[in-house]
Order: structure tokens, then C-alpha cells, then sequence
């Protein structure tokens, strides 16, 4: 059962924000008179916004502020009171549904018709719009499944290791993309003296994997979605014409959640909206959490230097969450000191504790979260009023499947790859227990090559080989493939290969969790292999693996057959695809099943936040920052801090009447603490920074609070 938050730490003060009015009665125009008609109530400083029309702008829109009600206010202000010509506006959104709810908000506006003729679109619409309006003929690569093959098929040329996917390299050259950073760039990186053998060998197969593949979108005349932004940039850089036309056409240039912007993107919109600079730009710079897409907030943070004449506008008023939840999100994000200051009131004068929990596992924990939901659904709440909130897909596991068995309704919002069972490391283990019970699964085969040491390409292509020798000989399928490989190696390679494939077939009667311990450090020692990669390689972090690992094996130990394994699996998979179909039901009463990114503008009545812990969030890579020069995140030290804490923010401000937050005392065996945000978030301007602390692993913290022994003894006497 969950407590009160404010009493399981037993403070005499509880967090909130300061509450405030729902309703402005002032008003500083008439046109604020006739939105109330509406239903629309500006405060002062969403006045304010909407009124300061021309110069450069920063409306700094806090959580549940209200932004895109100002944001199209503004707009009907602009053309209905300043007689602004809707043509020459451009609103410019992050997503094709932003786009949609933008001219649909304006359209229910004073001159609705007239507000939603503006041109409003996502960067990469808009570029593609221009380069279409100046002659540029091209095919659009819009198909991810195209853009693997043309990846697969350039490493398999390069003769890559398997390690070297198509999704992480197209990952990389996007991320180098949005950075301006060409295939010629990157030769000037690898002439980095500091840089290892292995690093340059590295950047070396990326640079002709990134060359290979402008090569070949050159050549089929195709354009891929960076290019949009790209030769966008390049038109407006080197053909001055050119960019005065659309500088002319766009006078006024709005800029939604501009804290995601990447360097290319706010290039453009810079040229752009010169040289009127009516630029106008909204978002929190607490909300950052895309760094790993090269979303940077220094743009916003550093806007009224590059404009120093600027106008800032704060949105300091929450309309959707409780005062309780607010001074909770306010405690924790007034610790990074890198961003704009900004405190939020609350309007809602009903007071809700913080819901808290110590569960002694994950397991614990996802039954103890289904047990509540339960209890909610007697008091009348709605499924879809919930949602479940986690920072990593692999830690979603337990509270999946333990929705499944209880029957409850709900979406899980992944993709079929970020699916737990489906990511690549459990796909490899399961392949080697599918094939200890049928040594002739075609799909096992191939996928177990990594395992051996064996590229997929060379079972694909031994395979139709061993198919045919299958008649005469009284091996399996898989001994057959193995074994011819195996003939084509050096004496060393060719022993470790079959006296693997003796192992895996040995599998057949063991438990499950007694094969994963036996894969990761018996005769296969992958945990080995993996030591190997990490260190010549860009496979992802190493202790991303192993905490997939871990988790895995803790999901296995329940079952004691191989068979009985992938059956629930199965089932799980059944789950999903149920889901996807439920998906398309507008109707549906279903909860949210989701990461904490994938959550970002969304709002719900309840929130249970999961897995609130040290190492996971902060994350476990940014406390101890990242090894890899070319890791998802280019963040490093403070930085990697700051924005696992935005992520927290994110996460508490979702919620808008009731928020649930639990930690497991066990993880994978190992005894971890809460959050350093939960104690933020709870302390406020009581907590004292005094002295550096070192852990077992590395400093998580520059340093500690007044009141920590405390906090920690009242962790260890829960249950």
C-alpha cells in the first residue's frame, strides 16, 4: 500500500507551489474581452505574450502553462487586431499533431478561417516545401525498411561486424547531420591526434559508410529527411536571393517547443527570420530531454544574448496539476543551474500528497502498482486517465507482464524493436535455447551467429549448402552450417566455434536461468565478448547490456523449462499484437504504458512513476558518463545530470491530480537507494549542498544533503 510521501519522510513541511486565481479578470486589450467568448481567460503575462508582436520574443512556458493557447492567441491577435497578413506568418511545430492541433485551435478562433491559412508545419514540411518551390526534383526516402537495407548492404560491403547495425549507424549520421557535419568533416575528426587505434578504425568504416550512402542517394536522386533541413540550409547560406524571398514572405516566424531545437534547425530559423528578427520563440528549457537527438537548450537559454534586445515573457502559472505537484517539480528542476529561472504557481486549490512506495523488487513493485490501479477503478477512474511512466524500456518488463496477467487494458507505446523480448541481446540468448530444442530453426540459425562469432552473412550464405547435405548426413541443420564454417577457419577459431555449438545443444534439458548464467560466463563468456566490442567497436554502452541481461535473467528464473519460457513469450507477444490492433479504437478505455520521453506534452488525471532509483534515474551512464565518443547522448559530467534531471521533471509534471512514485529495494540483486530527486523534490530550499562524497563506482554527487542519514535510515526500515 502506498503512504503519503510527507509522512514516510515524516517532514513537517509539505512541498507546493504558491496557489493563485484560475481566472484573470483584468484585461489589458479588448481583444482579450472577446476570447473570453471563447472560454479563453489570459493571465497577465499570457497578455503580455500575445500582445508584444514585433521584435524578437522568448516566452518561457513553464509546465502546463498554457503555451499553445497563448501561442494561438497570439496568432489571432496578430491578424485580427494588427491586420497582419496571415500569409506572411510561419508557425513552425516539432510534429505533424502539433501542426494539426495548432490550425485546429485557430480555427475555433475570431477569424478562424482566416487564422488557420498561415502556414504552419514541422521544420523538415516546411524545408521540404521550399526546396520544392525552387526547382528541386527528387525522390523522397521516406521508408525506414529502404534506408536499412541501403545500411545493411553498405556494411556488409565494408565487411563490418555485426556489432556495426543499421540503426545505430543511421543514427549516427543523422545525429552528424544535424550538426552540419559532412563526410569530409569527419576525415578532419580522424586527423584528432587523442584519438585511439580503435577510435579511428571506428571513424573510419562510419566515414565510408556515410560516403557509400550519400553516394548512392546521389546517384537514385533521393533526398532523406536530414536533406531537407541540409540543402535548406546550404540554399539559404549560399543563395542570398533566394533567402530574401522567403525572408520577405515570412515576416513573422513562430517557433513551437524551441528547446528541441539542433544546431541546423536553429541556423535556419536564425537566417530566416532576419532581418525584421520578428522572431517568437516558445518552450521551457526545463524540458529538454532530447539531447540524444541533438536537441540543445542553449539556443533558448542564450537567445536574448543573440538578440539582446529581446522581449522575456515567463509562463509561470500551472493550469493542470495540483499545488502538491508543482512544488514537487519546482524543487527539482531549481537544482540545475543551467537554465532560466522560473518558479510555477498552481491554480488548483484541492492538495493531494505524493503517493510513495518502497517495494522490495520490481516484481513487488508492478503487483503493487496493479493493486492500486485496481483500487482506483472501484473509485470511479477511467483507464485512460492513467498512465505508467518508466526510464528505460528494459524496466518496463516486470509492470508489463504483470498488466497482462492481471487483464488489464492498456497500450504500450514502443516500437515492435524496443519490445523487452525482442531487443537484441535477449534475442540472441533466446536463439540459443530455441535451437538446445530444435536444431533446425532457420530464423535460430542466423541469429545466433554473434554468439559463435559467425556473421550472419556467412550463415546466410552457408545455409542453401547445408540444406542440401541434409539427406546424407545424421547431423542437424545447425551442426551441418556450423561445421562448414567452422572448416573455413584458422585451427584456434575453428575449435571455439564447434565446442560452442556442443554447448548450446546441451542446453535442451537446463532451466533457463541456468543457460543465461552459462552463455554469459561459461564456455561462450559473452560477458567477455562484450568486453571485446565495447573496446573496438559502437555497440551500445556495456552496462546497458548487462542491465538488459540482468533483468532477463530475473524473467527466466521463473520458468523451468526452455519451453515454458518461450510460450509465455509467445503469450506476451500475442498481448502486443492485440494491442496494436486495440490501438485504432478511439474508444478505447485503455491506460498508457510508457517511457518518460515518449510522454513528453501529454497529461494524465494519475501517474505512477516507476523505478525511481539511483542508477536509474540518474541513469547509471550519466552518473558515470559515457566511454563511447560516439554514445547517443554527447553530454558529459554536469551536463549528463542536468538533463536526467529534466527528465525527472518531465516525468512529475504529467501528472495532474495524483502522482505515484515507487523504488524497488532490490534490482537485479542489488540493494539501491531512491532518487537524489525524490529528496529534491521533497526538501526544497531546505537542502544544504556541504561536502563531496565518494561511492564504490564513481562520485555520483559534487555533494550532500543536510538530513541524508536520515532520509537513508528511513529507507532501510521500510518493510
Amino acid at each position: 500500500m502506498y503512504l503519503n510521501i510527507t509522512d514516510y519522510y515524516d517532514l513537517k513541511q509539505k512541498p507546493k507551489a504558491e496557489i493563485v486565481s484560475s481566472k484573470t479578470e483584468i484585461t489589458t486589450d479588448t481583444f482579450f474581452d472577446e476570447l473570453k467568448n471563447y472560454n479563453i481567460h489570459l493571465n497577465l503575462p499570457q497578455q503580455e505574450a500575445v500582445l508584444t508582436v514585433n521584435g524578437p520574443v522568448l516566452i518561457v512556458a513553464g509546465a502546463g502553462s498554457g503555451k499553445t493557447t497563448t501561442l494561438t492567441s497570439r496568432i489571432s491577435y496578430m491578424i485580427t487586431k494588427k491586420q497582419i497578413d496571415p500569409r506572411r506568418i510561419l508557425l513552425v511545430t516539432f510534429t505533424k499533431k502539433a501542426s494539426t492541433e495548432m490550425k485546429e485551435r485557430l480555427n475555433n478562433l475570431p477569424n478562424g478561417r482566416l487564422c488557420s491559412s498561415i502556414n504552419v508545419g514541422t521544420y523538415h514540411a516546411i524545408c521540404l516545401q521550399i526546396l520544392r518551390e525552387e526547382g528541386r526534383k527528387f525522390e523522397v526516402l521516406s521508408s525506414d525498411y529502404r534506408r536499412h537495407i541501403m545500411f545493411k548492404t553498405i556494411l556488409k560491403k565494408l565487411k563490418a561486424s555485426d556489432d556495426y547495425t543499421p540503426e545505430g549507424v543511421m543514427h549516427v549520421i543523422s545525429s552528424w547531420k544535424n550538426q552540419l557535419i559532412r563526410p569530409v568533416d569527419v576525415k578532419e575528426i580522424m586527423k584528432n591526434p587523442d584519438l585511439s587505434t580503435s577510435e579511428k578504425e571506428m571513424y573510419e568504416l562510419l566515414y565510408q559508410a556515410y560516403r557509400l550512402y550519400e553516394e548512392q542517394k546521389e546517384k537514385a536522386n533521393l533526398y532523406d529527411f536530414d536533406d531537407f533541413l541540409l540543402e535548406t540550409y546550404y540554399l539559404f547560406k549560399y543563395d542570398e536571393a533566394a533567402l530574401k524571398r522567403y525572408q520577405n514572405r515570412y515576416e513573422y516566424v513562430l517557433c513551437d517547443e524551441f528547446q528541441d531545437v539542433s544546431f541546423i534547425q536553429y541556423e535556419i530559423t536564425r537566417m530566416l527570420a532576419a532581418p525584421h528578427n520578428n522572431l517568437c520563440v516558445v518552450g521551457d528549457d526545463g524540458q529538454t530531454i532530447y539531447s540524444w537527438r541533438t536537441a540543445s537548450s542553449k539556443y533558448m537559454i542564450e537567445f536574448n544574448q543573440q538578440y539582446q534586445n529581446c522581449k522575456r515573457i515567463i509562463l509561470d502559472i500551472n493550469y493542470r496539476s495540483t499545488a502538491d505537484i508543482v512544488g514537487f517539480g519546482n524543487n527539482i528542476i531549481r537544482h540545475n543551474t543551467k537554465q532560466i529561472k522560473k518558479q510555477l504557481k498552481s491554480t488548483k486549490q484541492e492538495r493531494k500528497d505524493i503517493q510513495f512506495k518502497i517495494a522490495k523488487t520490481p516484481e513487488e513493485e508492478a503487483e503493487l502498482v496493479v493493486k492500486e490501479i485496481s483500487r482506483l477503478m472501484v473509485q470511479g477512474k477511467r483507464y485512460k486517465d492513467i498512465a505508467i511512466l518508466y526510464r528505460t524500456h528494459t524496466y518496463s518488463r516486470s509492470i508489463f507482464e504483470e498488466l497482462v496477467l492481471a487483464d488489464i487494458p492498456f497500450i504500450h507505446h514502443v516500437k515492435s524493436t524496443e519490445s523487452f523480448y525482442d531487443s537484441p541481446n535477449v534475442k540472441l540468448f533466446l536463439a540459443a535455447m530455441r535451437l538446445a530444442l530444435n536444431p533446425f530453426d532457420f530464423d535460430a540459425i542466423v541469429e545466433v551467429g554473434p554468439l559463435l562469432y559467425v556473421s550472419k552473412k556467412e550463415i546466410q550464405e552457408t545455409l542453401p549448402i547445408a540444406i542440401a547435405m541434409q539427406t546424407t548426413s545424421d547431423q542437424s541443420l545447425f551442426e551441418i552450417v556450423m561445421s562448414l564454417i567452422a572448416n573455413r577457419k584458422g585451427e584456434f577459431q575453428k575449435g571455439q566455434i564447434l565446442m560452442k555449438v556442443s554447448e548450446i545443444l546441451s542446453f535442451k534439458t537446463m532451466a533457463p536461468k541456468d543457460i543465461i548464467h552459462r552463455i554469459r560466463k561459461g564456455t561462450i563468456n559473452y560477458e567477455k565478448q562484450l568486453e571485446v566490442d565495447a573496446a573496438k567497436t559502437m555497440t551500445i554502452h556495456k552496462d546497458m547490456i548487462l542491465e538488459t541481461l540482468d533483468e532477463f535473467l530475473v524473467s527466466a528464473s521463473r520458468f523451468k523449462t526452455i519451453k515454458e519460457l518461450l510460450d509465455f513469450i509467445e503469450k506476451l507477444k500475442a498481448k502486443q499484437e492485440e494491442m496494436e490492433r486495440l490501438r485504432l479504437d478511439p474508444n478505447l478505455d485503455a491506460l498508457d504504458l510508457m517511457s518518460i520521453h515518449t510522454s513528453k506534452g501529454l497529461e494524465y488525471e494519475v501517474v505512477f512513476a516507476i523505478g525511481w532509483f539511483e542508477d536509474m534515474i540518474p541513469h547509471i551512464t550519466a552518473i558515470e558518463g559515457s566511454k563511447n565518443s560516439l554514445a547517443d547522448s554527447n553530454l558529459k559530467g554536469e551536463e549528463a545530470l542536468f538533463e536526467e534531471r529534466r527528465i525527472a521533471y518531465v516525468c512529475a509534471t504529467r501528472a495532474k491530480k495524483l502522482l505515484y512514485l515507487s523504488v524497488p529495494k532490490l534490482y537485479h540483486s542489488k540493494e539501491k537507494s531512491p532518487s537524489r530527486f525524490i529528496l529534491e523534490g521533497l526538501k526544497g530550499e531546505e537542502i544544504k549542498e556541504i561536502e563531496k562524497v565518494e561511492t564504490e563506482k564513481a562520485e555520483i554527487s559534487n555533494q550532500i544533503f543536510k538530513g541524508l542519514q536520515k532520509v537513508m535510515k528511513a529507507y532501510f526500515k521500510t518493510n
